[in-house]
């Protein structure tokens, strides 16, 4: 296999006189370097690796096709992951090659049990499937590894997810790869192993507490304005702010409501309406907010929107929104008179606790509108036939999202630096409730951090299995290492466990988290000069090792996200790096990735894939100059000189095939200031 690049037109070169390209920094030189290197590249992959990652890039790719055209009111096989190819339903669980076999003929690779990497000398993740389908049957020295760890918590729905993947559920065996049970104080996920991941991050009760909540949102709203975050209800966080709130309640004057909950409460347990100041206990801990008094009613009933926000990491930033939800009605019709206060049929919206009301009416299939459960889907098609602009509340429900994790970020990742092993150990599934006003303004009520993953009719069903499915393929869990989880020391085993293909397990040179020196040098720089535009604009003019792994990292889960929508990095993030308390590094690369390669994927993809088949993402340190960093000459000189300066960004190529690759150089101009 040869990459060939097409060389850079005499019309493009023309475009920079002498005097430019004297101060043009040696960033242009290693980018030319790397051209004319990549126009007469041999393939180092061997045949038998470039034929199989052909051939399941293949499978995924007719996956990843049909999953793109789906509209937010897709039926049940519409809102499937992205990447399930046509032989999942086919494939027999009953033949299940031994070790030795498929080592010589390849089939792992090609297996259905795994997800292939966009990219060379990258491991594939497991894949997981939805009720219904299933994967190939792995051999049975490797399906011993494939231990998950049970909790009393962990819902059925998981326990059948996990089992049509292989997985074994175990309660005491340490070696498990993945778990899904209660959160923890942050010092015992110290305990967490690198090829471990666990279903909560250290400090998401900044945001999954009412209180915490709050005083997240409050902060950002007197640092940024209110008009900034007013998706959030006028909150008191008492006995601290009763002076506060009883000042704000003489005001209102007594037809106001006003909605009484506990800070750490769940499915509706202690929330009530109260009407007097006299309802409100003055010394309790508990929150207090202006009651929506006047919401969106279908049917004449109040319902509230169950969200499902999943964020894989928290640096850099990735969030993703999926596609479907519930919609969750009260259970009775909605009356905003003081007499019916004390109603929770009428005011509250919880299942736990409309379920008890005997005028209840369940739902069981997810397209219909009927009942007091349906799902998103159903709602917005509901919506859609009465002229309702439903793209203008999802788009105001992403910005709340966004704003909301974003607000948590900083002390969850102090807490992440200091607790994990690995960012790669930890994950969070978010439950967000949002309540759309009379003017279908979306607020947000609450964040859970453990959102009820129990499944009572074939909806919950359908909607949550196809969740799970996409959120632990997103998550992206490996085959581990054996050498470093299977020791004598820990089993009492005194032979050498039986090795997994290292094409198919952990590769720890991707996972690296220590950084060169340059690698610092330019996370310190740019972190730096943030403010500064032209400077940010060579971000990505010199790929380093640790950025190629950070960027293929980003791609990778991307095409593995299913029903998630992503929300950052994206297109129009930049719009949000002022909301963070800290600028990072990585969120930076991401966005100007994003900003650059978004609208033509496929030419950052062959970016990648000519550095990923030259193993450039494997070293650390690197031999190879031209992915060592240092800061652009032309701002280095910019004090002795106050000539304004402009510079080609390094070329990279506009597509690639598995034989070929061609460019048309892009070039960004860049300014001293």
């Amino acid at each position: 296999m040869k990459i060939h690049i097409r060389e850079e037109s005499s019309e493009n070169a023309s475009d920079f006189n002498d005097e430019e390209n004297d101060e043009v920094s040696s960033h242009d030189d290693r980018g030319v370097a790397l051209r004319l290197e990549a126009s007469n590249l041999e393939a180092r992959l061997d045949d038998s690796d470039d034929e199989v990652v052909s051939t399941s890039r293949s499978k995924s790719s007719q996956a990843i096709s049909k999953s793109q055209g789906r509209s937010q009111v897709e039926s049940k096989s519409g809102i499937k992951a992205n990447l399930k190819s046509n032989s999942l339903k086919s494939k027999s669980r009953d033949r299940a090659p031994s070790l030795s076999r498929v080592h010589s003929d390849r089939d792992l690779l090609e297996s259905t049990a795994f997800i292939p990497s966009l990219f060379n000398h990258v491991p594939p993740v497991l894949r997981f499937v939805p009720d219904g389908e299933e994967v190939d049957q792995l051999p049975l020295e490797i399906r011993k590894y494939l231990k998950w760890k049970l909790s009393p918590i962990t819902p059925n729905v998981i326990k059948d997810l996990i089992a049509r993947s292989g997985f074994k559920a175990t309660k005491n065996d340490h070696t498990w790869l993945g778990t899904w049970g209660k959160h923890m104080k942050s010092p015992m996920f110290k305990s967490i192993r690198e090829y471990q991941k666990f279903n909560h991050v250290p400090g998401s009760f900044q945001i999954g507490r009412k209180d915490r909540l709050w005083r997240t949102l409050a902060a950002m709203q007197a640092k940024f304005g209110r008009k900034e975050l007013d998706f959030v209800p006028q909150t008191y966080v008492l006995p601290g702010d009763w002076e506060l709130l009883k000042r704000d309640f003489e005001e209102a004057g007594p037809k106001e409501k006003w909605i009484v909950k506990p800070p750490a409460s769940a499915r509706g347990n202690g929330i009530r309406l109260a009407g007097k100041l006299t309802q409100i206990p003055k010394k309790r801990a508990v929150v207090v907010q202006k009651y929506i008094s006047r919401p969106y009613l279908i049917n004449d009933s109040k319902f509230d929107l169950r969200l499902y926000v999943y964020v894989t990491s928290f640096d850099p930033l990735r969030v993703y929104l999926y596609e479907d939800g519930l919609t969750r009605f009260a259970s009775r019709k909605y009356s905003s008179s003081m007499k019916d206060i004390s109603d929770r049929f009428i005011h509250l919206t919880n299942f736990s606790v409309n379920k008890n009301n005997s005028d209840y009416t369940p739902n069981d299939d997810e397209n219909a509108c009927i009942g007091h459960k349906w799902s998103l889907a159903a709602l917005w098609g509901y919506l859609k036939e009465r002229g309702v602009d439903t793209d203008k509340i999802w788009e105001e429900i992403k910005d709340l999202v966004l704003k909301t994790i974003i607000g948590a970020e900083d002390s969850v990742n102090t807490l992440i630096k200091s607790n994990c092993r690995r960012k790669y150990c930890v994950h969070e599934l978010f439950g967000f409730d949002v309540i759309l006003d009379d003017r279908l303004k979306p607020y947000i009520i609450e964040v859970n951090i453990s959102p009820s993953l129990h499944s009572a009719s074939p909806l919950d069903i359908s909607v949550k299995s196809n969740m799970l499915s996409d959120l632990f393929n997103a998550a992206g869990i490996m085959l581990p290492d054996l050498l470093e989880m299977d020791t004598p020391e820990e089993t009492g085993r005194t032979h050498k466990p039986v090795p997994i293909p290292k094409r198919l397990r952990f590769d720890r040179r991707l996972g690296s988290q220590t950084l060169q020196p340059d690698e610092r040098a330019k996370h310190a720089f740019y972190v730096q000069k943030v403010s500064n535009p032209s400077i940010m604009s060579t971000i990505l003019d010199i790929l380093t090792p640790d950025d190629i792994r950070m960027l293929i990292e980003i791609e990778d889960e991307h095409t593995r996200c299913g029903g998630f929508q992503r929300l950052f990095p994206s297109h129009n993030s930049r719009h949000y790096l002022k909301y963070f308390e800290t600028p990072r590094y990585y969120n930076l690369l991401a966005v100007d990735w994003i900003e650059k390669y978004g609208q033509r994927s496929q030419q950052g993809l062959a970016l990648l894939r000519l550095l990923t088949a030259q193993k450039i993402h494997l070293q650390n340190p690197t031999e190879n100059s031209k992915f060592k960093w240092s800061a652009p000459d032309p701002f280095r000189a910019m004090s002795a000189s106050p000539q304004k300066r402009t510079r080609a960004a390094p070329c990279v190529p506009e597509s690639a095939s598995h034989s070929s690759l061609s460019r048309t150089p892009p070039v960004v101009a860049v300014e001293s200031s």
